[in-house]
């Protein structure tokens, strides 16, 4: 264990992103789920903090590979979606089932597990994507 000399202990403030991440001044209710938030008057509301820029920090500490970070994953999803039909899951009578929209609570909220359909796009999408197998 570390020791953190008393003049530097006295100094340290707590970091508190939750607090940064649900404003409850921003927005009413910040623990449930509500895509209608971030709309105003029909469109989306453009004077909101961009609230994924939030999770990479502010100032001197903030992550140097953030844009890195965002391409790349424009990148995966788009390459992902570009050959794959990604749909809600149907049961053994061929109704659809509810895509389930919990969340969890963590800094970086996500949606839960659900299930889903994912079939490639066409015959030659099958074929390109057994072809990337490594």
């Amino acid at each position: 264990m570390v020791s953190v000399p008393a003049s530097i202990e006295r100094h340290r403030r707590p970091m508190r992103p939750r607090v940064i991440l649900r404003d409850e001044t921003t927005f009413p209710e910040p623990e449930k789920f509500n895509l209608s938030r971030f709309f105003k008057n029909g469109e989306i509301n453009t004077q909101l903090r961009d609230r994924v820029m939030v999770t990479f920090g502010f100032g001197r500490r903030v992550c140097p590979g953030r844009y890195f970070a965002l391409d790349n994953l424009w990148l995966n999803l788009a390459s992902v979606l570009s050959v794959y039909t990604i749909s809600g899951a149907v049961d053994k009578n061929d109704q659809q089932i509810e895509i389930n929209l919990e969340n969890t609570a963590d800094l970086n909220r996500h949606v839960l597990p659900s299930k889903c359909s994912i079939k490639p796009r066409s015959e030659k999408c099958e074929k390109l994507i057994h072809g990337c197998r490594i």
